[in-house]
């Protein structure tokens, strides 16, 4: 009987270090050889390369690739495409099966930024993500990369457990930046094509003293069309300048406008006609300055998103506006000295799975460029973004950013657990001028649950794994559960010996 419960007892301890050790190997081959033994999975945008004319619409396909093994369980996309140029159209019609666009996907700006979960899981050797209808909004030949992926936002998260909680920390990014954009530029290079219209200011440039006044017209080169109308909208700055708004004996009929908070906006119509003119007269504007203001900066400038001239076709009114032209003024001094701004302050770094986000605050509340009196002469330049830079040594900094935008904060992603990581923030102005240095911190990114948090570039949805902890657990587990049947078979054995 003895003799059959040793039997029993080691064919467990058998099973269960055969177990042990296949579940060991499932999880080295898993994360370590699996994925390093395939080609880096890369996103893509693919279009046509042949020139497109103006209102030819193309289907832009975006297709991740290399994805053998993984299981895609969302992605996050950033892309940028020059919306002078281009108008866009998302289309979630690829091989995800999306359960949630966590963001607006619509294109904003020159912007398409999306972030959504596939449920279940895609698994495959490649796949269609979306479609991206661009219609050209003038002629073009390809020739820069002018749509193309932000590699530090765009990514892929694999989902790393079974089941589909969509809470729990089982997702990590495997893109590592690579993307490829498309290589599109839409317009003619050599000037404004025919057909466009342009707003401007007349004149130029013009340099006056504190409370003198002076004149500008608002113009527009119909493009060789026939226009019947336009909607005009230009911001100033009310601090700088008292702006009264004349529109009589201009080249339209009828003008209603409005002049409140900065913005001049009015629509220009020509009620008997058209009107094809290169310097047809819109409005008149006479302007005073009211305090000292940096000549490098445009203090009048088109809203090219809201501004629109119209000619008449058979199916309607058709916009033809090109781009249009800012106007670059100086009231009071030219010589008035620009200081930077100070320092960013309270720099701190939170560590998660190989990443560290860090964020900051403003030196200062910033400031605008005109002078706190009519007599000052030193004004604080603007605050148009910040720069981080890292290192893995305190103080060796090189000389490009790890980020360069307008945010108090950044998240720095596949980083090295157990690396020291050390960075500085600086702050520059929209005249060009840049701040000190703030002072250095630094961050250990770390795999411990612990560490673990949610990456606020990605919405918040997806987390970082901590499948080295569970996967950690399960093999403590397994090596106790050993230790018990070896001690049982320990003390049934020295049993025996001591009875014989």
């Amino acid at each position: 009987m003895k003799k059959f419960i040793r039997k029993i007892l080691s064919t467990i301890l058998i099973v269960v270090i055969a177990l042990g050790t296949a579940i060991g190997g499932w999880f080295l081959y898993r994360n370590f050889f699996s994925q390093a033994s395939t080609t880096d999975p890369i996103v893509k945008i693919t279009q046509p390369g042949e020139n497109l004319t103006k209102g030819e619409t193309f289907k832009a396909e975006i297709t991740m690739e290399n994805i053998k093994g993984y299981k895609i369980q969302g992605a996050h996309l950033k892309l940028n495409y020059p919306e002078e140029f281009l108008s866009a159209a998302v289309s979630f019609d690829g091989d995800l099966t999306i359960d949630k666009t966590v963001n607006d996907p619509e294109p904003k700006n020159g912007v398409i930024e999306a972030e959504f979960r596939s449920v279940p899981p895609f698994e495959g050797d490649s796949g269609v993500i979306m479609h991206i209808d661009f219609t050209a909004l003038k002629d073009t030949a390809p020739s820069d990369n002018n749509v193309y992926f932000d590699e530090a936002e765009t990514k892929l998260f694999e989902y790393l457990a079974e089941g589909t909680d969509p809470n729990g920390k089982r997702y990590q990014d495997i893109l590592d930046g690579n993307t490829e954009g498309a290589k599109y530029t839409i317009g003619d290079e050599g000037g404004t094509l025919p057909g466009d219209a342009v707003l401007s200011l007349s004149p130029a440039s013009a340099t006056k003293e504190i409370n003198e006044s002076f004149n500008l017209d608002i113009n527009l080169d119909t493009g060789n069309e026939d226009v019947i109308g336009a909607i005009v909208y230009l911001t100033y700055n009310e601090d700088n300048f008292d702006v009264e708004l004349k529109t009589d004996a201009t080249d339209f009929d009828d003008i209603i406008s409005d002049n409140q908070d900065g913005v001049i906006s009015f629509s220009a119509i020509k009620t008997d006609g058209s009107i094809k003119k290169s310097d047809a007269l819109v409005a008149k504007l006479t302007v005073e300055g009211k305090q000292a203001v940096t000549p490098t900066v445009p203090n009048f400038i088109f809203d090219k998103t809201k501004c629109v001239v119209n000619k008449y076709t058979e199916t309607g009114p058709e916009n033809i506006i090109g781009e249009p032209k800012n106007g670059t003024y100086t009231i009071g001094d030219d010589d008035i000295n620009i200081t930077a701004p100070n320092a960013p302050t309270n720099l701190k770094g939170t560590a998660g799975n190989t990443v560290i986000k860090w964020a900051w605050e403003s030196g200062e509340k910033a400031l605008s460029f005109a002078a706190t009196s009519l007599a000052a002469t030193t004004v604080t330049d603007k605050i148009a973004g910040y720069r981080v830079y890292l290192a893995t040594v305190s103080g060796q900094y090189n000389d490009e950013p790890v980020y360069d935008g307008q945010d108090s904060e950044f998240i720095a992603t596949g980083l090295t657990n157990g690396q020291e990581y050390f960075a500085v923030v600086e702050a520059y102005g929209e005249t060009g001028t840049v701040s000190d240095r703030s002072k250095e911190a630094s961050a250990t990114p770390s795999g411990d649950l612990s560490s673990d948090f949610d990456d606020p570039s990605t919405g918040g949805i997806f987390q970082m794994p901590s499948a080295l902890v569970a996967t950690g657990i399960v093999f403590g587990v397994i090596i106790l559960i050993a230790l018990g049947v070896a001690l049982v078979l320990y003390f049934v054995s020295k049993k025996k010996k001591n009875k014989k």
